[in-house]
Parts: C-alpha cells; sequence; structure tokens
C-alpha cells in the first residue's frame, strides 16, 4: 500500500484546513472590548491571543493533533485513527461550535469524507 493515495490526500487537506482554522482562531480579530470614556464609547477589537493568552494555543491545537494523528500511521491503525480522529473532530466542532468550533467544522467533514474513503489492497504476486 502506497502511502500517498487519495485517501492522504483528504486526510492532508483536513490537516490544511484545520491549520487554517487554528491560525484564524489565534490570530483573528474576533473579540471586541468597549469602554465607556467620558461621554463616549471606545471599542478594541483583540484576538484570541490578546484576550486569553498563550492558553488559547492549547485549546488551537487541539484539533490539528486530531487531524495529523492519521497521518502518522500505517496499515490497520490508519485505518482506525482515520475513523476516530474524525469522530474527534466532529466532536469538538459540535461541542465548542459557540466559541471555536465553527473554524473546524470543514475541517471535520473533510476528514469524515477521508476515514470513508476506502482504498483497495494491492495483491502482491
Amino acid at each position: 500500500m502506497k502511502w500517498f493515495n487519495v485517501k492522504r490526500i483528504w486526510q492532508i487537506a483536513a490537516l490544511v484546513l484545520t491549520l487554517a482554522g487554528a491560525l484564524a482562531v489565534v490570530f483573528a480579530p474576533l473579540f471586541t472590548t468597549i469602554t465607556q470614556e467620558g461621554a463616549g464609547q471606545i471599542e478594541v477589537r483583540a484576538t484570541a491571543f490578546d484576550v486569553d493568552g498563550p492558553a488559547v494555543l492549547w485549546l488551537a491545537a487541539i484539533p490539528v493533533v486530531l487531524a495529523a494523528i492519521p497521518l502518522t500511521l500505517k496499515h490497520r491503525a490508519w485505518v482506525i485513527t482515520s475513523y476516530v480522529c474524525a469522530l474527534g473532530l466532529i466532536l469538538f466542532s459540535v461541542i465548542s461550535r459557540a466559541t471555536i468550533g465553527m473554524f473546524f467544522f470543514p475541517a471535520s467533514l473533510i476528514a469524515l469524507v477521508a476515514a470513508f474513503i476506502h482504498y483497495p489492497k494491492q495483491v502482491e504476486d
């Protein structure tokens, strides 16, 4: 079984989408803080890294690790972890949908597609 095949291409696409979602979570200005300044208000846009500090990196790393694990394994373990990690990405996206989960929902769907692609076994002579 060759390492680079259709199933791996879908898994690489899921990893790329997960990395893009993690970068958007960490560095996109998603938060707005409004402070009262005399008679007016000041609105400041901030990133999750500005608001929560380095702890947000650990949270954004969870789906990245889930998308990367199937790419490191071969044979039967690869097939099993493809299903488990796709389920993990979906659960992460659903549980955290009110905050950052929507950034990882496309990657979880791609990982699910990758998990259900069956690569035919090669017959050796």
